[in-house]
């Protein structure tokens, strides 16, 4: 099984593999970023192993599957996803070290050993890296078996290679050690491009076809927002015994206002990223009810990772310098420095609750109007009908575009309102009630004192719409 958890027989083959492993000198025959790929014959992952040295001797690293070579090809370019979304290392490590130096937990899985440990100079120390997680022990009895046979094959592979019988490599040629279906282990000659084309396919894709088609329903708004996702170093744990993960953020502002508009902490794995798409999409869908037209960020990976998303919604997706209010908002959570100020944060999302006090207002305005015949009486059955729904857009129009609440609406902007973003929104038999409705709106609510203004933007609306200007209907009363 493959998360049965490791024995102690699994274990003391482990070690033994790796004195083994030391004891032919590796690192005098293996060369410098030198790739040797094992195969797992249990689950087909492919480890890609290499050997670096340091000042005390040299560490293995098998690092695992695409998410693993890509973060050693990181290690050796020195790029960290844009620099801030180390850790990204996903590998299992071995390094040698004194009694002293070993942890509580290596001291004990050393007990456990059918071996007399204490007779050699330098102890075998393993970890598994996992991307986000904190270094742990190996516990899993795969994770033991897999490192056990790629160490039995690369110490074969060195021995090979001091006996002057190594493969010669040309190119960007490197070792796969494989097995048969006779289960005997063989290997081969291939090239690293092979394996590079596989790392670089990083997609994440969106698939609730239905929901995009809904997102793609609603009105697009001319905003932007800016996007980031960064990693806390503060572990955390979910539980007492629980492995410790470095808290995974995802973050979305309003460029204009800095207003927050999602935001989600959650551990890093393809399951939780899929998890955060898919709450963005809800996001958007059920608590905005608009598209932004923009979505930018300082960072290539967090685009590529919303991109898809993007494409299936037409939202235009763009990489940018830099980010102010997103860059202050990752500084202020890395400053958090103990998991009890991580568990007190709150995001507030103001922007929101702002157009839903707007919405709420207007709404009510709205009704009182159309429950009164003698304010109805000019609108037909159609337009009665859009009423509620046009003089809300153009609320949400003004709030989103131009920051302007009703009694600060400006000629200028609510004409810009009308000619450059209304057509975009609305049906073709929407747009002919629009006209009459919205004339015959700001007319009633400036008449009530609440649009400071209103007689210039209703003239102005007459002006666009070509609606006559006779005495207001309120005045007549």
């Amino acid at each position: 099984m493959q998360n049965a958890m490791v024995t102690a027989i699994e274990l003391t083959e482990l070690y033994g593999e790796a004195l083994n492993f030391k004891a032919v000198d590796p690192e005098k025959w293996l060369k410098p970023n030198q790739v040797i790929a094992v195969l797992d014959p249990e689950t087909d992952v492919l480890a890609y192993c290499t050997l670096e040295r340091h000042a005390d001797g040299f560490q293995l690293s098998a690092h695992l599957g695409n998410e693993g070579l890509r973060g050693y090809l990181d290690q050796v370019y020195q790029e960290t996803f844009d620099g801030n979304r180390a850790p990204v290392k996903n590998c299992l490590q071995l390094s040698y070290c004194h009694l002293i130096d070993l942890s509580p937990e290596d001291y004990e899985q050393i007990e456990r050993l059918d071996m007399a440990m204490k007779q050699f100079r330098t102890f075998p120390k393993f970890r598994n890296h996992s991307i986000g997680f904190v270094p742990e022990a190996i516990h899993n009895g795969w994770e033991c078996r897999f490192f056990t046979q790629i160490l039995k094959q690369l110490t074969e592979i060195v021995l090979e290679y001091a006996g002057g019988k190594g493969d010669q490599l040309v190119g960007d040629e490197i070792v796969l050690c494989t097995h048969t279906l006779a289960e005997d282990w063989i290997r081969l000659k291939v090239p690293m491009k092979v394996f590079l084309e596989q790392a670089n396919d990083t997609k994440f894709y969106y698939r609730n076809e239905l929901e995009a088609y809904r997102i793609n329903r609603l009105p697009v708004m001319n905003m932007t927002f800016e996007i980031t996702q960064f990693y806390i170093p503060t572990p955390v744990r979910k539980t007492r015994f629980s492995r410790a993960f470095y808290p995974f953020v995802t973050a979305a502002f309003e460029t204009f206002t800095k207003q927050i508009i999602f935001a989600e902490i959650m551990d890093y794995s393809r399951q939780s990223m899929e998890a955060i798409l898919d709450k963005f999409a809800k996001t958007v869908l059920n608590d905005l009810q608009f598209r932004p037209k923009y979505l930018v960020s300082d960072s290539e990976a967090v685009i590529a990772f919303f991109q898809d998303f993007c494409d299936k919604v037409n939202i235009s997706a763009q990489t940018v310098p830099q980010l102010e209010t997103s860059q202050d908002f990752m500084k202020d959570l890395i400053n958090i420095k103990n998991e009890e100020e991580l568990s007190a944060i709150t995001f507030s999302t103001g922007f929101e609750e702002e157009i839903d006090e707007v919405l709420k207002s207007a709404r009510g305005i709205c009704q009182t109007i159309l429950e009164s015949p003698l304010l109805m009486e000019k609108l037909n059955a159609d337009a009665r009908r859009q009423f509620i729904s046009i003089v809300e857009l153009l609320h949400v129009v003004m709030m989103s575009n131009f920051k302007e609440l009703p009694d600060s609406w400006t000629v200028k902007n609510v004409e810009l309102a009308l000619t450059t973003i209304f057509p975009n929104l609305l049906t073709e038999e929407e747009r002919k009630h629009v006209p009459q409705i919205l004339y015959h709106y700001t007319d009633i609510v400036g008449e009530a004192q609440m649009l400071p203004g209103y007689f210039e933007i209703k003239n102005r609306i007459g002006e666009l719409y070509g609606t006559g200007k006779g005495d207001s209907m309120v005045s007549r009363m």
